[in-house]
């Protein structure tokens, strides 16, 4: 039986893992945190006696761009509860708070109704809309093409950037936001369109996981016998007829490794690494972020009737500058037995009250720029060099699908390697 080393348990970590295990790999999986999951984390929470498993990274899937991550949950007879996809903005150097939710939440500030400024942003958030299809045509062949460039092209105001689709896309990918007039036109305008994010109708259902996201993980490495936690991977050494893998506790030969790591990891532990590949994996960049747990609304609009699932705030720095943060009120996200918000902020930027601090958890996500989009196409020509393969949402739009859609490319490349592609009917 060959024996395939895991390094990391995302949702690719913990995909490949269950499906090699599977084909009747003997796998083992490397994860230096101490818990598995990656972004799938979830937490639990007491309130009122009560206490409830709240997710924390990974959150919500629709019923219309997950389809591998849907047939997997089905596999593993995972129960979803309805989710909501709504989005609030509430911008303290404009005395600005606006929502999606429904013609009130949009007019929210009663002021707004008699200001020809704010008419003028929406008319500009439809017209966007209403074109979006015909700009991403236009970016086709224009993959070096910047969101911010593209805005500008197309005399899209300050206002329409700062006040719906910047806040939109730092929400989406946990970016500042003027990391987001970086971010490539043409992968910002598929990807919102693919979820429906730019349309008022037919949009997809949202879904998450009832008792937890992490309520799959356990399912799905509940047949892995050799999974380790606390136990970071030091190095990663290969020649022509293995992997070697080296931590803390053991030093361990395998037939082939999958790097479910950050591209910085992977270049860290990965000796010997190929020149290609190394050119390849350091063109993908990643942000440090903390999210709080906590039970404060004051990082929520003012009135209720904008409170959505992913609120935008925006605050004026001494520099001039702003700062922006997210924040998820989980009621809208989860089915919570209790009425309390229980909310997570991500880089909070005004202060929150420490007695309603619950938990403090540092993450990284992907900052995606032209560079890395081109890289992520010629990841191809080094899958399987020296035995070692690499896998993550970072592949493509950084979520829960792309993860596992990676690791299923990356076992078909592996079972025709390995002279099994007879077997490829099992994981497609």
């Amino acid at each position: 039986m060959k024996k395939v080393a895991i390094i990391g348990s995302g949702i690719s970590g913990t995909s490949a893992a269950y499906y090699l295990n599977k084909l009747g790999y003997n796998v083992s999986v490397f994860e230096a945190g101490n818990y598995f999951g990656g972004h799938t984390n979830t937490i639990e929470v007491e309130i009122l006696g009560k206490i409830v498993p709240i997710d924390t990274g990974f959150l919500v899937h629709n019923d219309r761009t997950y389809p591998n991550l849907i047939d997997f949950f089905d596999e593993l007879k995972i129960e979803t509860h309805q989710s909501e996809m709504s989005f609030s903005v509430m911008r303290k150097t404009d005395n600005l708070i606006w929502a999606g939710n429904n013609l009130f939440s949009v007019f929210a500030q009663y002021k707004n109704l008699f200001n020809l400024r704010f008419y003028k942003f929406l008319r500009e958030v439809l017209h966007f809309n209403k074109n979006s299809k015909n700009y991403l045509l236009e970016s086709e062949g224009r993959l070096a093409l910047t969101l911010g460039e593209m805005l500008k092209e197309k005399g899209y105001s300050k206002d329409f950037q700062s006040w719906y689709l910047l806040p939109m896309g730092g929400c989406i990918w946990s970016s500042p936001t003027n990391e987001m007039l970086e971010f490539p036109a043409n992968t910002f305008l598929r990807f919102c369109m693919n979820h429906g994010l730019l349309q008022i109708s037919d949009r997809p259902e949202w879904k998450t996981v009832v008792n937890g996201c992490v309520t799959y993980v356990v399912k799905a490495l509940s047949t892995i016998d050799k999974k380790y936690l606390n136990e970071p991977v030091l190095e990663v050494v290969s020649d022509e007829k293995q992997v070697t893998i080296v931590t803390r506790h053991r030093k361990e030969d395998f037939d082939y490794c999958i790097m479910c790591t950050h591209p910085p990891d992977s270049l860290k532990i990965f000796k010997g690494v190929g020149p290609k590949a190394k050119e390849l994996l350091s063109k993908f960049k990643y942000q440090k972020n903390i999210a709080v747990v906590h039970l404060d609304e004051s990082v929520l609009p003012k009135k209720k009737i904008a409170w959505a699932a992913w609120n935008y705030l925006s605050v004026k720095t001494d520099d001039v500058n702003e700062a922006v943060s997210v924040s998820y009120l989980i009621n809208k996200l989860q089915p919570l037995p209790f009425e309390n918000s229980v909310i997570v902020t991500l880089n909070p930027v005004t202060e929150i009250d420490k007695t309603k601090i619950i938990r403090e958890i540092k993450y990284e996500h992907p900052l995606f720029s032209t560079e890395a989009i081109l890289a992520q196409e010629k990841m191809i020509q080094v899958q399987g060099k020296q035995r070692v393969y690499f896998s993550g949402a970072w592949m493509r739009y950084g979520f829960h699908e792309d993860g596992i859609l990676s690791s299923k490319n990356v076992i078909k490349k592996l079972l025709v390697d390995d002279g099994r592609s007879s077997d490829l009917i099992k994981v497609l």
